[in-house]
């Protein structure tokens, strides 16, 4: 896949962020969370929506992943008479946990 221009490389970096709720009954408010990224991997993810992880699963669990998507997109396709207009249409994936049982196991 490769990263996009601009994208910090992935370095497995993790940092601390203060957090403070909004709680009137809370004994303290402050709440340290340990992040799992780089600071720069957080201005990247807040200014783009998005943080690529590549290769974070093993080729045999990505493996079985597309086969679930593609069996779900073609079971969708088939219920909903799928248009495939290029302009609008197509299989929406939502709530794969409920059509796949291989997205149950992550």
């Amino acid at each position: 896949m490769g990263l996009t221009p601009g994208h910090p490389p992935f370095t497995g970096g993790h940092h601390v962020i203060p957090y403070r709720i909004n709680d009137a009954h809370a004994k303290t408010t402050d709440r340290p969370v340990e992040v799992h990224a780089t600071p720069d991997e957080i201005r990247h993810l807040a200014e783009q929506g998005f943080l690529v992880r590549e290769a974070i699963l093993p080729e045999a669990i990505r493996a079985t992943l597309r086969a679930a998507v593609d069996a779900v997109v073609d079971r969708e396709g088939r219920e909903t008479k799928m248009s495939r207009s290029k302009q609008f249409g197509g299989v929406f994936l939502r709530h794969l946990m409920e059509k796949h049982e291989a997205f149950q196991a992550l």
